[in-house]
């Protein structure tokens, strides 16, 4: 689902400024819906063919990367991390160091 919203956040922003969506880079963690989005949608249960479906309505395969779970500052706030040590964490505003690096790197 998670990959799902960030397809479709994609779209709303894209739609609604000048940002060309083919040029965007989508990271998840989670590698099993990066094997889903990968491979094709019909060979899937209706759920993920249908979640599937809709994010590559949306995106291409292509501009979809993984990343480590260890390295996904989203995972703090699963974590119930003080509103003081939030606003400290470098990886919660700024990301992993290596995230500013081209995609391809």
């Amino acid at each position: 689902m998670e990959c799902l919203i960030g397809a479709c956040l994609l779209h709303y922003l894209c739609s609604n400024t000048a940002l060309d969506r083919n040029a965007a880079t989508l990271w998840t963690d989670l590698t099993v819906t990066l094997s889903w989005i990968q491979g094709n949608p019909s060979c899937w249960k209706p759920f993920v063919c249908n979640r599937t479906t809709e994010i590559l309505h949306y995106t291409t395969p292509t501009q979809w990367r993984h990343f480590p779970g260890s390295q996904n500052p989203a995972d703090h706030i699963s974590r119930s991390i003080s509103p003081a040590e939030l606003s400290s964490l470098n990886t919660w505003w700024n990301g992993p160091d290596w995230f500013i690096q081209h995609p391809d790197n």
